[in-house]
């Protein structure tokens, strides 16, 4: 039968103690999203051979509400589920351990008939193995629409015996609240979570209901907790003080992380006898912090139902975006006034005074919000200017000559094509792009822009004629177990990848994602990975070469003999190599690399005999374009959190010109800026770690001949796979 008790069932909206704030009447145990707090009653699933229960709330009790027994509608919406609290499946004595089997499986059975939402239960040990593998079965099983909510308690309650039976009389259905004092171990009640959590895996279904304690642990065992799947916080009457006018509070403390706990979507219940007069006033009180929250920012409000929801990285370079896309972006007000007031630093300072406009080469123009922003820095500078609007998307160049004809006019001539190809009439006096991604260089920013180092005027210097002038990913590991679930369901895209061996399947953990993340929390500060400056004058001239001589000789083997063939212009050669040696060329000797010895010597060679033919080493083109964007940094983070690490936040920071600069790093964050997401890039097998912990990260960024792919993996505390390797699961198209 199901059995309300006094201290487990809570007012639905049609009591005297029904919610008055906004919120949907449905609790929401899975992503759905909350518009406020929601309230609902709680019931203990018994069976008829259960032992009588004596906590039944009668309507007649003072600061009691009336509980009316739910309707079929209300059983799927405002009840949810409460486990017997003394099944002990995980018991020594087989025959307590088989017989409580069978009540579960009952219990969770007549769960499942009233098509309830959700299932709670008090986590009481670490020994809960048989718990979590046959909860796991139920919720895996097609017919199984119900979560499971674990109660744990903050802080591990000392309990006194002699205040335990003082509370049992008082208040009885809170068998393990323990006394206001908690233990110094703040871990233990984690341990046990955690390691309920890592036994059933990564599941939608699988919840935490957080119990808030009198005494709160520390900032940072808070914190860990933020990146828990938080369901459902349990508030005890006792944990409120009372106010000059008799209603019930709560400190300043417990009021910020209720708030905080608010905006992660979680449920809110009320448990114990109303101290003050009714319930209802902690309903009221709890509707106050939700209605009293700091206004959202203008990034909250535009991430409003992306929150930790995964996206694919967008890849403009390849990909023609969508209109919707494009105007999504122009949204953004911030960014376009950073690019407004660096364009403006610029022209201020080139501009000579002598009326010639200066040539602007907006490239990967899009609509034009660039354009707009060059346009208006030129009148505020005074500047007079000519701009060249550079786009591929031949959709987005129909928007821009529209604009150009009826707006623009012969300021602005808008030029259809990929701007690593196309060379401009004249030396260009500045450069203006915003092909940033959420890692900065995750659109290929450094590969578009270092072609146009050809299109500047006069002698330039790194950081003065292009916009941006530098950018820096930054790398930060975390733990989500919400966002791991995700990552854990989700498909992918099995074309954006460079090796297709089907012995290598793509795997949605070796690629990374674009995600607003709020249910996480970070384990230490993010740190620089890598850096690109523009224009760029680093040209890669190292090489590095295995080769394989079949010897055509036995002898002795002394060193190597080094020669050289160029081809000076198409078909004119010029060779010292044996085989094709310039006829009556002398200028060049060969040069002789000894073993055993560490100099290489120039020597006309007569006395030797070749073991095998030469074979091509080192080969270099001119005019040469290869600028080396390919990175590798190894990173080692200091965990200031005791967590499961689950992946990676990615995020950039950009110097657009000198002094003015855009980050969406949290600590640098531009404010009111929402163009971008971070990028999350996952491991496979989530990573224990602990406070003080050191944390060893490797990082590659590879440039291939028509992709390029990130590779990332984990070599302390533990050895992962190389995620990623060869791109075979994610790359991006040059």
């Amino acid at each position: 039968m199901i059995t309300t008790s006094s201290a487990s069932t809570y007012p639905t909206r049609d009591s005297a103690a029904s919610c008055t704030g906004p919120g949907p009447a449905t609790p929401s145990p899975g992503r759905s999203r909350s518009l406020g707090p929601t309230w609902f009653s709680t019931a203990e699933v018994r069976r008829s051979h259960d032992p009588p229960v004596d906590r039944v709330f009668h309507g007649t009790e003072e600061g009691c509400p009336r509980i009316r027994f739910p309707s079929i509608k209300d059983w799927g919406s405002l009840v949810v589920g409460r486990l017997s609290p003394y099944l002990n499946v995980d018991s020594s004595d087989s025959g307590i351990r088989r017989n409580h089997e069978l009540m579960l499986e009952q219990e969770l059975n007549f769960a499942a008939h009233l098509s309830l939402p959700a299932v709670t239960f008090r986590l009481k040990s670490l020994d809960c193995v048989n718990f979590a593998r046959m909860l796991l079965s139920k919720i895996q099983t097609p017919n199984t629409n119900y979560s499971v909510w674990v109660e744990v308690p903050m802080r591990e309650p000392v309990v006194n015996p002699l205040y335990r039976k003082h509370e049992e009389e008082d208040d009885p259905d809170e068998e393990d609240e323990g006394t206001e004092s908690a233990s110094e171990d703040d871990a233990f009640t984690w341990q046990r979570w955690s390691r309920f959590r890592n036994l059933i895996g990564p599941h939608g279904k699988l919840g935490l209901a957080l119990e808030i304690t009198s005494d709160l642990p520390s900032p940072e065992a808070i914190n860990r907790w933020l990146g828990e799947p938080i369901r459902c916080v349990f508030v005890s009457t006792k944990v409120f003080l009372t106010n000059q006018k008799g209603f019930p509070v709560l400190s300043q403390a417990h009021q910020a992380l209720i708030r905080r706990l608010l905006c992660l979507d979680a449920q809110v219940i009320i448990r114990g006898f109303g101290r003050h007069s009714h319930l209802r006033f902690y309903q009221q009180y709890i509707t106050y912090l939700w209605q009293t929250r700091p206004p959202e920012d203008a990034l909250a409000q535009f991430a409003k139902g992306y929150e930790d929801y995964l996206q694919s990285p967008l890849a403009p370079l390849s990909d023609n975006l969508e209109s919707a896309t494009y105007e999504t972006f122009e949204k953004d007000p911030t960014k376009y006034s950073l690019y407004q007031e660096a364009i403006r630093k610029v022209l201020h300072e080139k501009y000579k005074g002598d009326h010639k406009p200066l040539l602007v080469l907006v490239v990967g123009a899009g609509r034009g919000p660039l354009v707009r922003a060059a346009l208006n820095a030129s009148k505020i500078a005074k500047c007079p200017i000519r701009v060249f609007a550079v786009e591929k998307n031949p959709n987005a160049v129909v928007t821009l000559q529209h604009l150009q004809r009826h707006e623009w006019k012969e300021q602005v001539e808008v030029i259809p094509g990929d701007m690593r190809y196309w060379k401009p009439p004249q030396p260009a006096d500045l450069v203006v792009s915003e092909l940033l991604g959420s890692f900065g260089d995750n659109e290929l920013s450094p590969e578009c822009l270092d072609p146009l180092n050809d299109c500047l005027k006069g002698k330039w210097h790194a950081g003065d004629s292009i916009i941006p002038s530098s950018y820096t990913s930054h790398l930060a590991p975390i733990s989500s177990y919400r966002v791991y679930s995700e990552v854990k369901v989700a498909r992918i895209d099995t074309n954006e990848r460079v090796n297709h061996d089907r012995s290598q399947p793509p795997s949605q953990f070796h690629t990374p994602y674009v995600v607003h993340l709020r249910n996480y929390v970070s384990l230490a500060a993010p740190l620089p990975l890598f850096s690109f400056e523009h224009p760029n004058r680093e040209i890669d001239n190292s090489r590095y070469e295995k080769l394989e001589f079949e010897m055509k000789e036995a002898g002795m083997l002394h060193g190597f003999a080094g020669y050289f063939h160029s081809v000076l212009y198409k078909d004119v050669h010029m060779s010292i190599v044996p085989e094709t040696h310039s006829p009556g060329m002398f200028s060049w000797f060969p040069i002789f690399f000894p073993i055993k010895f560490h100099t290489p010597y120039v020597v006309h060679l007569r006395n030797y005999v070749s073991l095998a033919a030469p074979l091509p080493l080192f080969s270099f083109e001119h005019p040469n374009r290869e600028i080396d964007n390919s990175r590798y940094e190894k990173l080692e983070f200091e965990m200031k959190e005791a967590g499961m690490l689950h992946g990676f936040a990615g995020y950039f920071h950009s110097v657009l010109y000198k002094d003015v600069h855009m980050s969406i790093v949290p600590e640098t964050h531009s404010p009111g800026m929402f163009s971008w997401f971070p990028i999350f890039f996952p491991i496979k097998e989530p990573v224990a770690v602990g406070k003080g912990d050191k944390l060893e990260v490797h990082f590659w960024r590879v440039v291939g001949a028509r992709h390029v792919w990130y590779e990332w993996t984990v070599t302390d505390p533990v050895t992962l796979q190389i995620h990623n390797a060869y791109g075979h699961s994610y790359a991006i198209p040059r």
